[in-house]
């Protein structure tokens, strides 16, 4: 009953369950050694940064023992008492601190490091003008500014170790870091104390040095800082992620990359950090960010009432005024007072010290309300006491006074000084972070100057009863944090985005904790289980190998049932055994007890073939030969219906020119409702890749074909939104001005891909028209078919293709001139794949490839200069330039088109090293066409097109071998390693080519035309990988890597969705990605699973899951969908 209960309260944090247990796991089986090279470093780094909270400490401790120095006192003519001056003295550090958090948000424009360097600078010079005032009012301004810039350093500093820090020392190793407000306060009062034992003879020199020694711990710090590693996460939301991943596995893992917690951490942190969100000074009065949604104004509650709570609790009191409440109970000698100072910090010290693992061990909450309960208790002793000895002169009230005093100080430095600049970061998000941490000093800063100020005057007035006060407001923080506090001990910052979404954050965060401690405790009392069973277990010799057997390398399905009785358990393990002896006849059992997988299924076929006698329908098992990996690769080329007595064959013919096909057979479309045996595929196709989800999931198929009956018949579309007015007849005489657009759109968006016309020229010709030939005018008329597709009108490309086919004709391929090879090259590499005719353009461009060769384009002319005339000479080297261009872009366009129909099954090797190279060469690129930085519009394009053929090539690569995978018959061959990887490799490129498309595609037709198509590849890999998943058992699949699919086809979704209005009218692919991912997330009863954060969901469009339920799928792109070419530009 315990966990059901548990588990009802854990569906309102069901989105990160699956991540927090494989966090668990990975913590309770493989957790990095804490004393290892890389935690060393960190503990290195971490020491360092600590020194910035001695400035606050320092600070506090600093003034309230100069102010029982005579000489300070005199110096600048205060009351031994304090008055309202003093009070400003004191309060104007809280002043500097509130007008210093409102710079924190540059944290997220420049860097955490940065802000850090600049705070510590800026301390140092605030220094120096205080050490030297010679007035009140300059020396008043001088703290000021010490205070506004030890705000930058002290707040970006926090920030900065919450972010490096490994989640699970997250709370010991970053606070840690208050715990140093005490050494900045031991440091200060000791050297108050010795200066005025040693130099108060000699002038003000007993006050002055002290201030000039706050400038030492961030001098330290202003010096070393720039040499440190940024924040992982605000490089991640930087586009940064290689140098984050390095960073997490330095730090986190010990420099191990391939940690499971690096692969983790990394996949939560792009989950949730904003990439596009980047701050800037524009953005400091858009606070939007803190209240735009429930969860958001909770988190933002939290901050402040914890940033009020750790400085309104009576702590301000007794740092900056020990010396007063000294006076009031009876204390006046100066050095006593200051000793009493020195202990008081010291004490403080210890207890932080202590208390900041307790933390990570006991928990925030507990830890919280226990010490608000004990300062309550503490404070109303003082309190008493103080009566007494200010109405009856009790010497022994006044001794308890200082007894309590100083409980109450320890007691605070345990629950709130590891936590002040900890807690407040953890409980707001990624997004949040920086201004969330302003506010956060703003209300501290508001919180202490009213402490600060009042407090002296209070103090002077009603005396003991301003202790009564805070001993009801502590009682009060204890009720609030009890009701409201949510608990982020042993969470990543990633998950406590996740509780913040229950409908009580509070209680979802507190029942994920005892999960987690629950799911780590069963997974070692599993461990321990299974070794003290093959420890004291009395069994046979068989029984004993079946224990040693029970791993997860082993076979699961022979592991005898724990539970039952002797008997029962020792029947199962003898028919276990008659099972092994079947399988191994000539083995014994040390034989087979020390090897793995891989070796026992050598083994046992080793046996077969050696025993002639074994019938293989023993095994009840018929394996078919596509089950064998060696003939996958034909098997996935051949259509699972196909009717074998019918040859290959397509009908591409444009019968209705005005109407585009809705389907082509590369793409598969149509694959679920026709039999046909159609153009060859290969295993490279998305036809493949549909057949292998259609045997994995049959009811995608299902799904596929419901839905296909449904969609509406493919009609011209008049009424999409276009860059130039359409017409139904455009001639060339109605509007040459419209033409020369078209022409000016081909050239901005075609030729910066295939660069084969040279502009100049041919504008000239197609203004002056004075050439007529066929050749031309074909040329000139495929020009303005693909131009006006550019330019994003729907049928003006269909006049210019009608007059574009009466030049181009086979006699045309008996005119052997340039012109009529280029508009070949536009026909057969563009515009029948806007056509969805895939297989004429392949033709047409074979007959171009002939006739460029018959040309004379495959050989290098020399260039010769032997032409007087600067103009002939230019006009030859332009015409050799010219027939390059276009042997070299016919070659691509050519390749392109090949590129999904290989020869053979490629070696994983081959595939590696063909990877490589890619990857080389890409890297090798001009940074023009690799970044995305100022550049022309031409340069965009071709930047943008050839970052997606590169992904494309590498996907193609990598593709074939997760197809491979699910072809292999799993019970007889474990995949290679180097298969596995290049698995592994098409996952990852998939995710990062639909993460490169969303951010990066161009609102134009012809860059959504390619954008989209090379989307729509890429959702194959998640499509399929889930389908695999699913059929996998549960246990060998990682929740995360579900996650991250599920993801990255919702971020697809959302895509498409926003290219809307560029696509054309027979575009179908977001409805299959749409329908296929209907289809995997539907349960063996046909209910809708929704994914979620654990199990793959991403919300679409910013909406809840429930959204993937309640919507009418049939309301996704039915008409606007995206073109479904493989090679939709070439």
């Amino acid at each position: 009953m315990a966990h059901t209960k548990e588990d009802t309260v854990l569906k309102e944090v069901g989105d990160i369950e699956d991540s927090m247990e494989t966090y668990a796991k990975i913590l309770a089986t493989n957790k990095p050694n804490p004393l290892g090279p890389g935690y060393i470093k960190l503990y290195l780094l971490s020491a360092v940064v600590f020194l910035c909270s001695t400035m606050n400490g320092f600070d506090s401790s600093l003034m309230g023992s100069i102010n029982a120095l005579p000489n300070y006192i005199s110096y600048f003519d205060l009351p031994e008492n304090g008055n309202a001056s003093t009070g400003i003295v004191f309060a104007i550090f809280q002043v500097g601190q509130m007008c210093g958090a409102l710079f924190i948000w540059m944290t997220d424009w420049y860097g955490r490091t940065w802000h850090i360097f600049f705070g510590c600078l800026g301390v140092c010079i605030g220094t120096i003008i205080t050490s030297l005032a010679t007035s009140l009012p300059i020396f008043i301004a001088g703290r000021f500014l010490l205070s506004f810039f030890a705000t930058c350093g002290h707040t970006a500093a926090p920030l900065y170790l919450v972010e490096i820090a490994p989640p699970i020392y997250r709370g010991t190793i970053a606070g840690m870091y208050n715990t140093f407000y005490n050494v900045g306060s031991v440091f200060s009062t000791s050297a108050v104390y010795a200066c005025h034992k040693y130099l108060s003879h000699h002038g003000d020199l007993d006050w002055r040095l002290p201030l000039w020694l706050q400038m030492v711990c961030p001098g330290l710090v202003c010096l070393v800082i720039k040499f440190y590693p940024e924040s992982p996460r605000w490089l991640v939301s930087n586009d940064r992620h290689d140098e984050a991943q390095a960073i997490i596995a330095t730090y986190h893992t010990n420099g191990d990359a391939e940690h499971p917690l690096v692969a983790l951490q990394m996949r939560e942190m792009l989950a949730t950090v904003d990439r596009e969100y980047q701050a800037s000074w524009k953005d400091f009065f858009d606070l939007r960010v803190l209240v735009e949604s429930r969860s958001s104004r909770y988190r933002l509650m939290l901050n402040i009432a914890f940033s009020w709570f750790g400085q309104f609790s009576g702590n301000n009191i007794v740092s900056y005024y020990l010396p007063i409440m000294l006076n009031g109970i009876g204390i006046t000698d100066t050095n006593l007072k200051l000793i009493l100072n020195i202990v008081y910090a010291v004490i403080g010290w210890v207890a932080s010290i202590f208390s900041s693992r307790l933390h990570d061990v006991v928990g925030r909450r507990k830890m919280l309300m226990g010490t608000t309960a004990g300062m309550t208790v503490c404070l109303a002793i003082v309190a008493a006491c103080a009566a007494g000895y200010t109405e009856y002169g009790n010497q022994t009230a006044s001794t308890v006074t200082i007894v309590f005093i100083f409980k109450f100080g320890a007691i605070f430095a345990c629950g709130f000084t590891p936590m002040q600049p900890i807690y407040p970061a953890e409980v707001v998000s990624n997004r949040m972070r920086a201004k969330a941490m302003g506010t956060f000093k703003l209300t501290a800063g508001a919180a202490g100057f009213l402490n600060t100020f009042v407090s002296p005057i209070a103090l002077s007035n009603i005396g003991y009863w301003f202790y009564v006060f805070f001993v009801f407001w502590d009682t009060f923080e204890l009720a609030f944090m009890y009701l409201f506090f949510v608990e982020t001990k042993g969470s990543t910052l990633e998950e406590l985005d996740v509780f913040f979404e229950a409908k009580n954050p509070r209680k979802a965060s507190v029942e994920a904790v005892k999960a987690r401690k629950r799911i780590i405790q069963e997974q070692r009392g599993s461990d321990s289980r299974r070794v003290r069973d093959a420890e004291t277990r009395d069994t046979t010799q068989s029984e004993q190998v079946m224990l040693r057997m029970h791993t997860p390398q082993g076979f699961p399905g022979l592991v005898p049932i724990d539970n039952g009785p002797d008997g029962t358990r020792r029947a199962g393990v003898r028919r276990q055994w008659a099972v092994l002896q079947v399988l191994f006849p000539h083995a014994t059992l040390d034989d087979l007890v020390d090897k793995d997988r891989a070796e026992l299924i050598r083994l046992l076929s080793k046996s077969s073939s050696t025993d002639t006698d074994l019938p293989t329908e023993r095994f009840g098992v018929a394996l078919s030969v596509s089950d064998c990996p060696e003939n996958a690769h034909d098997a996935l080329e051949e259509s699972d219906e196909a009717d074998d007595s019918e040859d290959r064959h397509w009908d591409e013919s444009a019968k209705d020119p005005a109407t585009l096909a809705t389907s082509d057979d590369i793409n598969a479309i149509g694959l679920a409702g026709d039999r046909r045996r159609r153009s060859y595929l290969g295993i490279c196709s998305v036809g493949a890749v549909l057949k292998t989800l259609f045997r994995l999931c049959p009811s995608a198929k299902a799904c596929i074909i419901k839905d296909f009956k449904l969609w509406a018949p493919v009609q011209p579309d008049d009424t999409r939104p276009t860059l130039l007015p359409q017409g139904p007849v455009i001639t060339p005489s109605s509007d040459s001005l419209r033409e020369l657009r078209y022409i000016t759109f081909y050239f901005d968006n075609v030729q910066a891909i295939t660069p084969f016309l040279h502009e100049e020229s041919f504008r000239v010709k197609f203004t002056t028209r004075d050439q007529q030939g066929s050749s031309w005018l074909g040329l000139c008329n495929m020009v303005l078919t693909v131009g006006s597709i550019a330019s994003g009108s729907d049928t003006a490309h269909i006049h210019y293709y009608n007059r574009a086919r009466s030049y181009l004709n086979l006699d045309s391929l008996g005119s052997g001139n340039l012109e009529t090879l280029q508009a070949l090259c536009l026909l057969g590499g563009y515009y029948l794949h806007y056509r969805n005719s895939p297989n004429m353009a392949y033709s047409i461009l074979g007959a171009a490839q002939r006739l460029a060769i018959a040309l004379g384009l495959h050989r290098e002319p020399p260039v010769r200069n032997e032409q007087p005339d600067p103009e002939a000479r230019g006009s030859y080297v332009l015409r050799l330039e010219t027939r390059r261009r276009t042997w070299w872009s016919l070659y691509c366009l050519d390749t392109w088109a090949t590129s999904l129909r290989p020869i053979n099954r490629i070696s994983v090797h081959e595939a590696q090293a063909l990877d490589y190279d890619l990857q080389r060469w890409y890297d090798g690129l001009h940074p023009v066409l690799q970044h995305t930085i100022d550049a022309p519009p031409r340069m965009t394009v071709a930047r943008e097109f050839l970052r997606n053929r590169y992904y494309n090539a590498r996907l193609i690569l990598s593709r074939c071998f997760l197809l491979y995978m699910t072809y292999e018959d799993t019970t007889r061959l474990h995949p290679h390693p180097a298969e596995q990887q290049m698995a592994s490799l098409c996952r990852s490129i998939a995710g990062e080519t639909i993460d490169a498309i969303a951010l990066y595609w161009v609102p134009n037709r012809t860059q959504v035309w390619n954008a989209a198509w090379y989307l729509f590849q890429a959702c194959m890999v998640p499509l399929l990988s889930i389908a695999m998943a699913n059929m996998s058992d549960p246990a060998a699949v990682d929740p995360a890597d579900v996650s991250a699919w599920y993801a990255s086809l919702h971020k697809a979704l959302e895509a498409f969705s926003e290219m809307r209005p560029w696509m054309r009218t027979s575009d179908r692919a977001p409805n299959i990605v749409a329908v296929l991912l209907r289809a995997m997330s539907q349960g063996p009863d046909g209910s809708i699973h929704t994914p979620s954060v654990t199990d793959g969901a991403l919300n679409l469009f910013g909406m809840s899951d429930e959204f993937l339920i309640e919507m009418d799928w049939s309301e996704l792109p039915n008409d606007e969908n995206i073109f479904q070419s493989p090679f939709p530009l070439t």
